[in-house]
């Protein structure tokens, strides 16, 4: 009888925790369709300028970009004995 009463207990606990991830996913769901309708909208709104470069040769030329950078080496450290 006890196991058929933790059963039960287990099966609603989770029920409620199922319900609120099921809420809390909603939720997240909404801000994102809120947030990907106004990055919809404002690329709509946004104008391209007549003289600028293609979107091709503006990814180029910024790869080209990144990969010249050089970073920072540190020198060897000296092993006193």
């Amino acid at each position: 009888m006890l196991g058929i009463w933790k059963l039960w207990i287990n099966a609603f606990a989770r029920i409620d925790r199922l319900t609120g991830e099921e809420s809390r996913a909603s939720q997240l769901f909404a801000r994102f369709e809120e947030r990907l309708l106004a990055k919809f909208s404002l690329a709509i709104s946004f104008r391209r300028d007549s003289n600028g470069e293609p979107a091709a040769t503006l990814l180029t030329r910024i790869r080209t970009k990144q990969a010249v950078k050089t970073y920072r080496t540190r020198s060897p450290k000296e092993i006193k004995l």
